[in-house]
């Protein structure tokens, strides 16, 4: 079962295990060692508000990569879309500039139904 402690709570451990034996210590919080060793790499020398302070810009920092990588998607989406359109828009005007290209050299191409209005 994963707990999540608070900032006093961590800072309250690392201490008590800075006074005795981390083993103990880590039995009686139910952490491992590792969790305290990797606690205590994290947050030496940082007091209550300065973990409180990590832990918010830490949130903030997931919530705004989650944002861009939203953005991200929309953007390749977009690409795609205008990607798709422009495949479109380009047979359409390589269709309107032979049908140009053949009313300046004079062949006759009025038997051929075409969609597309005559400029």
């Amino acid at each position: 079962m994963k707990k999540r402690y608070t900032e006093e709570q961590i800072v309250k451990i690392l201490q008590e295990g800075k006074n005795g034996k981390i083993g103990d210590v880590c039995r009686r919080y139910g952490i491992s060692e590792a969790t305290f060793f990797n606690w205590r790499n994290k947050f030496t020398g940082m007091g209550v508000p300065e973990i409180r302070r990590l832990r918010e810009l830490e949130m903030e920092n997931g919530r705004l990569k989650r944002i861009v990588a939203e953005r991200d998607l929309e953007i390749d989406t977009m690409r795609e879309v205008l990607k798709k359109n422009s495949v479109c828009c380009g047979r359409i005007a390589n269709d309107r500039y032979q049908h140009s290209q053949s009313v300046f050299s004079g062949r006759d191409y009025s038997s051929r139904v075409s969609i597309y209005p005559k400029w």
